[in-house]
């Protein structure tokens, strides 16, 4: 398992979301936090939406994962049957 430095997230990209890791432009992506820094306030299995800049693709077991800072993030989310709500 990779452990972020503090500060940073290792997040994996919603599929459904962003679709072959595409964005139009500058849109906000949506990812899953699977491993964290310390001095973190996010925590494992938060839902995030984030700038989609200054972020490192990493391919770990041929899966592609991104480490973020966590001042990137925007918002964290969760998912209901009807809509998303936003936590913070």
């Amino acid at each position: 398992m990779i452990y972020p430095n503090k500060g940073r997230l290792l997040v994996k990209v919603i599929p459904d979301v962003v679709k072959k890791g595409e964005t139009k432009g500058d849109a906000a992506m949506r990812a899953e936090v699977i491993a964290k820094g310390s001095h973190t306030k996010c925590t494992l299995r938060d839902k995030v939406i984030f700038a989609p800049y200054g972020m490192d693709e990493i391919m770990v077991d041929g899966e592609k994962l991104i480490i973020i800072n966590e001042e990137l993030i925007l918002a964290t989310y969760e998912e209901t049957k009807s809509d998303t709500k936003v936590k913070k």
